[in-house]
């Protein structure tokens, strides 16, 4: 599981480093995708990167391979990468993000180092 997620926090981190603005959020060929297609877990990420929030749970954009849409300053949406083994376990990390016009700022605050565990990131006064 520590092996797993890893992995799913290197595809998290690498999405981080590659939303911005006038970027198509169609992940084929991505560098988040490009960390399982790296892994023989490849195969077991299937289902898309992220969505939209706003007034509905799901929205564009849709983070997912061959989306048409095209990342804009405002846009709020999730970065969730996971790997499913079917039968054995799951594992995923879910953020959330507004893009900004200098990329994405971070909503979710919470330190993910798996050797120190879950837990809320101080807010900066």
């Amino acid at each position: 599981m520590r092996k797993l997620y890893t992995i799913v926090l290197d595809a998290q981190t690498r999405a981080l480093e590659t939303v911005r603005p006038g970027v198509t959020a169609g992940c084929r060929g991505c560098r988040p995708c490009g960390a399982f297609g790296a892994t023989r877990y490849n195969k077991y990420f299937n289902h898309g990167l992220g969505h939209g929030l706003g007034l509905q749970v799901h929205e564009s954009p849709n983070l997912r391979m061959n989306s048409p849409d095209v990342l804009q300053p405002g846009m709020v949406f999730t970065l969730e990468p996971g790997v499913y083994l079917p039968g054995f376990a799951a594992c995923g990390s879910r953020t959330t993000c507004l893009l900004t016009a200098d990329g994405p700022e971070l909503l979710t605050r919470v330190l993910k180092d798996p050797d120190e565990g879950f837990r809320p990131e101080p807010l900066a006064a």
